[in-house]
């Protein structure tokens, strides 16, 4: 059974990591006025 997830990208030292995105919003302080890119709705 394969599953689909979710992945944030971040920069670090100039090396690109993709990260689950449940750990990515664990680990990041989000503004409380966070919107959705436009073309991603």
């Amino acid at each position: 059974m394969s599953s689909l997830n979710a992945y944030g990208v971040v920069q670090i030292n100039g090396v690109y990591l993709a990260v689950v995105a449940d750990a990515l919003m664990e680990a990041v302080h989000w503004p409380a006025d966070l919107h959705p890119h436009p073309l991603t709705r």
